[in-house]
């Protein structure tokens, strides 16, 4: 094909040049409005060959074109939505397994050449099972494998499977606290119903009495892999969500933030610590500061996109419809996830971190002000219910009411808030026994009906 422009920048702007594109990807021009092109790549030493980012229609695609005077000629495409999902099906990985000792796991942890990834949760043994797990080893019984990714760049390994095995060990060859232990706790000693022999005592003292021999010399087996396609670290994140996923030991945000890893999940997360003193220290650990996070941004997209409160006129039992909190809150995290990942490959990189989207922080930044406005106004009854009969607010964090409020507040900032006063007195009365806010947040959170008549209740707090 022939044009009469000289550079690539001017040959992506000519609307010939992208019908021709559009019937390559074998897309009708009269149903794609405008495209969005970009140059990602120049090879001039492969023969005057170019690489696009093309986006516009239902899926994102790398084309490679050749042009040169004045010709182009289309050579291969890829569609990176599609290559991004199979990417989890489609993986070259070497591994193999063998046994080490639980001195010799200790000291690798101990020099730092074991670590957790962000997408581990934290330790949430109690004392009791650390202990007991200590004592089956005393007593010479076999642990389960322990799974390790080589991240060979770094010249260490990753925890995949074995994170609570693997510090408590560490903690006691070490004489060192657990994780999220008081700072008073001197190190870690046996306790609980274990055997008295050992019961009360440190690595050190039981060392002394010749009875660490099985942890000194008995091994574990580890079961150590290398991913060598992709590129990236897709393996080790589908690993440990086939791992972790089949029991109840993990929480539906900690399975997300192993699924969706990349630049939104660590900006989900890094926010999130601005709410973590309204969860205890149990629910951080099972990221319930994200998932409220997330559920804000779930629920403000989901009523701006189905423009639930568009029609001012709807009574707020007439709204049908309901979501699942659950699906909605994956949706979310999969599409963000998706988003970035698509960057990525429209950048030219695949590494994670590397996106900057001005829009989501923005996002994040503007919840964050709403938050600070909402304590401004309610102080230390924050996001807590009020009880009309006692007159008091309840000392108890309500999720749903954080959520209510945040969401309502992104949804009218262009609104002008009433005094303080008169929000308190407002907001005191939409529990009162004739409103029918208490029915919005309590019976049914997810129907569209509740949604809207917890924003619109809100609404009426808040503004004038």
């Amino acid at each position: 094909m022939h044009t009469n422009v000289e550079t690539l920048e001017e040959l992506i702007e000519l609307p010939e040049f992208q019908t021709n594109l559009l019937s390559f990807l074998n897309f009708d021009s009269r149903t794609i409005r405008k495209l969005d092109i970009g140059i990602q790549s120049v090879s001039p030493e492969e023969d005057n060959c170019y690489v696009i980012f093309v986006s516009g229609m239902d899926d994102n695609y790398l084309i490679t074109l050749k042009f040169h005077d004045g010709k182009y000629s289309f050579i291969e495409y890829e569609d990176v939505d599609s290559s991004i999902k199979n990417d989890k099906f489609n993986f070259d990985i070497d591994y193999w397994s063998y046994n080490i000792t639980y001195d010799q796991l200790a000291r690798l942890y101990e020099a730092k050449k074991i670590i957790v990834p962000k997408m581990q949760r934290g330790f949430v043994w109690d004392d009791m099972q650390a202990s007991r797990l200590i004592e089956s080893i005393l007593m010479g019984l076999p642990l389960p494998s322990l799974f390790l990714i080589k991240n060979v760049e770094e010249g260490n390994y990753l925890v995949v499977d074995g994170l609570q095995r693997i510090t408590t060990i560490h903690s006691f060859r070490y004489n060192k606290k657990l994780p999220n232990r008081p700072a008073t706790t001197a190190g870690f000693v046996l306790k609980g119903d274990v055997n008295a022999d050992i019961l009360h005592k440190t690595y050190k003292e039981l060392f002394d009495e010749g009875k660490t021999d099985k942890f000194d010399m008995g091994t574990v087996n580890v079961i150590e892999f290398k991913q060598n396609k992709p590129d990236h670290e897709e393996a080790m994140y589908a690993l440990f969500e086939r791992l972790n996923s089949g029991g109840t030991n993990l929480s539906p945000q900690q399975i997300r933030n192993s699924i969706s890893y990349g630049g939104f999940n660590n900006l989900l997360n890094e926010n999130a610590e601005k709410i973590q003193k309204f969860f205890s220290k149990k629910a951080i650990l099972s990221l319930a500061p994200s998932e409220n996070l997330l559920r804000i941004i779930s629920i403000y997209n989901y009523i701006n996109d189905n423009h639930l409160l568009d029609d001012n006129t709807k009574e707020v039992n007439d709204a049908k419809g309901n979501i699942t909190y659950k699906n909605l809150l994956n949706e979310t995290s999969q599409k963000y996830h998706m988003i970035y990942k698509v960057l990525e490959r429209k950048n030219g990189n695949g590494k994670e971190g590397t996106i900057d989207r001005s829009e989501d922080i923005s996002l994040f930044q503007r919840i964050s002000n709403h938050i600070d406005k909402c304590e401004e106004i309610f102080g230390q009854h924050v996001f807590s219910r009020y009880d009309a009969k006692k007159h008091t607010f309840l000392t108890r964090f309500t999720p749903v009411i954080l959520e209510s409020l945040v969401v309502t507040m992104l949804l009218n900032e262009d609104k002008t808030y009433k005094s303080e006063e008169k929000i308190i007195e407002a907001y005191k009365e939409i529990f009162s026994e004739d409103a029918a806010f208490d029915k919005y947040f309590t019976q049914g959170t997810g129907r569209n009906q509740n949604i809207i008549g917890r924003v619109k209740s809100i609404q009426k707090v808040l503004y004038e």
